[in-house]
């Protein structure tokens, strides 16, 4: 009988295992979460600047500089009476348009000192008629620029 008991023993305590382990994992949670708490924390941080001008800026783009001369040369080609007759018929500014400008266009910088350039291009002109018919002139155009002064435009016919 000892020999049973000491057999019962160990069939009990191996069953009581069992049906604790089945027992914990049915109870048990069935996933396990972990929180934590994330802070946002502004922190400022001074900075330091520094501003810097510069009087001449260089660009790789010289177009920049045909779109200023064209910018002048229609601010001021009123000031050229030659611009304003076409075929011996004088015309109205408000009756004169550009009609093209040339592709073949120059940049010319001629004095680093005083930052003098010049500008050549080509414009061709429509007059406009009462009719549908209307008049063109092609005018070459040079626009002389130096520091501080006002450009100078020079229409050649």
């Amino acid at each position: 009988m000892e020999k049973n008991a000491g057999s019962l023993i160990i069939l009990f305590s191996a069953l009581f295992l069992l049906v604790g382990a089945l027992g914990g994992y049915v109870i048990g949670p069935e996933k396990i979460e972990t929180v934590t708490e994330e802070k946002i924390v502004e922190v400022e941080v001074p900075v330091e600047y520094e501003t810097i001008v510069y009087e001449n800026i260089t660009t790789n783009d010289i177009s920049v500089y045909l779109d200023q001369a064209i910018e002048d040369f229609l601010d001021e080609w009123d000031d050229d009476e030659r611009v304003l007759f076409c075929d011996g018929n004088e015309y109205d500014e408000d009756d004169i348009e550009i009609s093209k400008i040339y592709d073949k266009w120059f940049y010319s910088f001629l004095d680093e000192d005083d930052n003098k350039y010049e500008v050549a291009f080509k414009v061709k002109l429509r007059y406009k008629e009462e009719d549908s018919r209307s008049c063109t002139n092609k005018y070459p155009i040079l626009v002389e620029y130096e520091d501080g002064e006002d450009p100078v435009i020079s229409l050649n016919n």
